[in-house]
């Protein structure tokens, strides 16, 4: 019976640490939001600049800067996506426990069953019940927690593209503002 109890927590425990996983993800994605609108506004300040002066360039940097500009909107696209991605849990849904009235009507069905099993063979119910329910609960906590877990690791990764695409299209905006300044 202890064991039961111990696996329980162990499961309760694993289960309540990709829930938490679930709001730190959300709370790292204000700041990649954050970036994202900084850096469109940016590069759109320096197409602006580089649009208002390109008759006093070099041909060839006028058209490097172009082509990096096209190159900095299809990463800075990528990056959104992914961070919408990462926002829209994957595209799949988190799974949580059933609410207290269902795990009840679930308790109560069990120890009806086991009662009218018990009744057969004369055993005592209140330890069956006890089990057959902290075992239909682990098996909860074993689909959530899986799925869950799942969910999370397809959302840290479309974070981890999201932010990598962000730090490539910084390096792209400074090389633009460089090329900009060289002309």
């Amino acid at each position: 019976m202890e064991e039961t109890l111990i696996n329980i927590e162990l499961y309760k425990q694993i289960h309540t640490d990709e829930l938490k996983a679930k709001n730190e993800i959300d709370s790292h994605a204000n700041l990649t939001t954050n970036l994202i609108i900084v850096l469109i506004g940016v590069a759109l300040f320096l197409f602006q600049k580089n649009y208002n002066h390109h008759q006093s360039t070099n041909v060839y940097i006028q058209a490097a800067i172009g082509v990096l500009f096209a190159v900095l909107a299809g990463i800075v696209t990528a990056s959104i996506i992914f961070l919408i991605k990462m926002y829209l849990n994957g595209f799949s849904k988190y799974k949580y426990l059933p609410i207290s009235s269902d795990l009840q009507k679930i308790e109560t069905q069990i120890a009806i069953d086991c009662k009218n099993k018990c009744n057969k063979v004369k055993k005592k119910t209140f330890r069956n019940i006890k089990i057959e329910f902290d075992k239909h609960l682990i098996k909860h906590y074993i689909d959530c927690s899986t799925n869950n877990r799942k969910v999370n690791d397809e959302r840290m990764n479309a974070f981890y593209l999201s932010k990598l695409y962000l730090i490539i299209s910084m390096f792209l905006i400074a090389f633009i503002g460089f090329l900009m300044i060289q002309k």
